[in-house]
């Protein structure tokens, strides 16, 4: 499939995309992609602020020796370098892969629990 033939109402699930997914394609409406897409940003902003924590928590092992005075204008310029350092690396496309593994894992939740589901009339 290339990228012209993709509309944005064909499919939303990036297995059938892919051609990996066992279910049928399925024909998608405005809401369905507008959740789609929160819910991609929803993975993105948690993949940013768990990378945000981790860069926060290495900073806390380097020791202090005193060679430079640490003021509190250093420590907002250095909290504020890693959150730009955390969502430059969720803002790429791969990040570090977490918010696609996310996404898939609550994908394939929702089409499993709207499978389930019984059809109303």
């Amino acid at each position: 499939m290339s990228v012209n033939e993709i509309s944005p109402f064909t499919f939303t699930n990036p297995a059938v995309m892919a051609g990996t997914a066992k279910t049928a394609p399925r024909a998608v409406d405005a809401d369905t992609l507008e959740k789609d897409q929160q819910l991609r940003k929803a993975c993105a902003d948690f993949e940013s602020l768990l990378v945000y924590e981790l860069l926060k928590t290495m900073r806390k092992t380097i020791p202090k020796t005193g060679l430079l005075n640490s003021s509190m204008t250093q420590e907002t310029f250095e909290s504020m370098m890693d959150q730009k350092l955390a969502e430059d690396v969720a803002s790429q496309r791969k990040g570090w892969g977490l918010k696609e593994a996310l996404y898939e894992q609550l994908t394939r939740q929702t089409i499993t629990a709207a499978a389930a589901e019984p059809k109303k009339n």
